[in-house]
């Protein structure tokens, strides 16, 4: 079975948790998450994890704040409209909603409002 190399395109299941607990991103069984190792679409600590993965593989990994978005930034709190959010998410206050964004970088957001 082959492994994982850059210039690769992957999917993968994952399961994103903070210090306690709280999940911030997971995939679901019907949509893995997909991206092209090397096209820096994704944290190089994840990209770096899944590098050399054989598929069915498991594995746990740690990537400190400093390795992925650092700390909190008030000056990167914005306004989002519902229709923003995918359908399968439903937005409550606290919770961590990992996405896209229009530049291919990942963020995780956190619902700070709902209205």
């Amino acid at each position: 079975m082959a492994k994982a190399k850059e210039g690769d395109r992957v999917k993968v299941y994952f399961t994103g948790t903070l210090g306690d607990g709280t999940i911030f991103g997971q995939t679901h069984e019907d949509e893995p998450f997909e991206f092209t190792i090397g096209e820096k679409s994704v944290l190089p600590k994840f990209e770096g994890a899944v590098i050399g993965m054989k598929e069915g593989e498991n594995k746990a990994i740690l990537i400190a704040p400093e390795d992925a978005y650092g700390p909190r930034d008030k000056e990167r709190v914005f306004t989002a409209e519902k229709s923003e959010i995918p359908d399968h998410i439903t937005p409550e206050i606290g919770k961590k909603i990992q996405v896209q964004m229009g530049s291919g970088e990942m963020a995780i957001l956190t619902v700070l409002e709902v209205s």
